[in-house]
Order: C-alpha cells, then sequence, then structure tokens
C-alpha cells in the first residue's frame, strides 16, 4: 500500500513505489541494476500523467504526497513496450475519458430492498472513497433536475433488471 512508503521516500522506497505499480520494470534480485536519470524521470513523468498532476518528472512535494496515499495493489501500468502503457479499462460505456475533475451524478431510483437514505449514503460513501484518494469530486445532482433539462450529468445511477448493453443482463442478486 502506498501508505507504506516512509515520509523520507529515499531512492529505494521511490524505485520499489514505481516497480509496484508498473512504471518501472521489476529488476532481478541477482543483478545490480542501475537506471538512468532519464528512466527515472520518464517513469515520474508517467505516475504523474496518470494522477493528473504537474508532470515534472521530479519527486516534488505533489508527487510524494500521492505516492503516500493508501490505493490498492493493482498496478497502475501494464509491462508493455511503450513506457506510457496505461491500464485498461475492462468496460466502458462510451470509452472515453472524462477531461475534467469534477463528477456529477444523478440517482434515477433506488432499490426497495435498501430503500432511499441507505441506498443514498452507500452511493455517497463509495464516491467519497475514491474522492479521497484521486484527484476527483463528486456531487449529487437531483434527477428532476435532468428531467426538467436544468442540468445533465457524467454518470446516470438506475437500479434496473435486464440487458444493458453486454453478455451479462442484470437479473439477479448483486
Amino acid at each position: 500500500m502506498a501508505g507504506e512508503v516512509t515520509q523520507a521516500l529515499g531512492g529505494a522506497q521511490k524505485i520499489v513505489w514505481l516497480q509496484k505499480y508498473g512504471y518501472l520494470p521489476p529488476t532481478d534480485p541477482r543483478m545490480s541494476v542501475l537506471r538512468s536519470a532519464e528512466t527515472m524521470q520518464s517513469a515520474l513523468a508517467a505516475m504523474q500523467q496518470f494522477y493528473g498532476i504537474n508532470m515534472t518528472g521530479k519527486v516534488d512535494r505533489n508527487t510524494i504526497d500521492w505516492m503516500k496515499k493508501p490505493r490498492c495493489g493493482v498496478p497502475d501500468q501494464t509491462r508493455g513496450s511503450s513506457k506510457f502503457n496505461i491500464r485498461r479499462k475492462r468496460y466502458a460505456l462510451t470509452g472515453q475519458k472524462w477531461q475534467h475533475k469534477h463528477i456529477t451524478y444523478s440517482i434515477k431510483n433506488v432499490t426497495p430492498k435498501v430503500g432511499d437514505p441507505e441506498t443514498r449514503r452507500a452511493i455517497r460513501r463509495a464516491f467519497d472513497v475514491w474522492q479521497n484518494v484521486t484527484p476527483l469530486t463528486f456531487e449529487e445532482v437531483p434527477y428532476s433536475e435532468l428531467e426538467n433539462g436544468k442540468r445533465d450529468v457524467d454518470i446516470t445511477i438506475i437500479f434496473a433488471s435486464g440487458f444493458h448493453g453486454d453478455s451479462s443482463p442484470f437479473d439477479g442478486e448483486g
């Protein structure tokens, strides 16, 4: 976890973090590996680009802060020939990346099994998890504002069953 990186974030910790999350290839423990300044700068720039922070290619305060945040263990980068070979989405409705950091969402309906207040709290808690460890912010917009055309949102949440565009219909528990 990124929170395990020490306060000082010395050279070894930077390299371990960059390797763990796919920005540098793993080293063979039987060999001494020297990394060029250009390799380190490229790895840092790729990490900064992925996190949407200023791309300096240097370990600045903002970069260290992002390295120290708690996060999942899945690498951001996949091993490949390109140094900027970013992790691929498994499924995306539009296949496009948002160009903004403030994400709006609206809840059209809720599941009767859980009820309105608890459904909204659970969804808000889920967005808060992402908001706390990414540069994104999330705002709920009342669905009535979508219906009357006052606003549009990035994400519309609908509780429904049936076919939704892939091979797994929403029709059971989960």
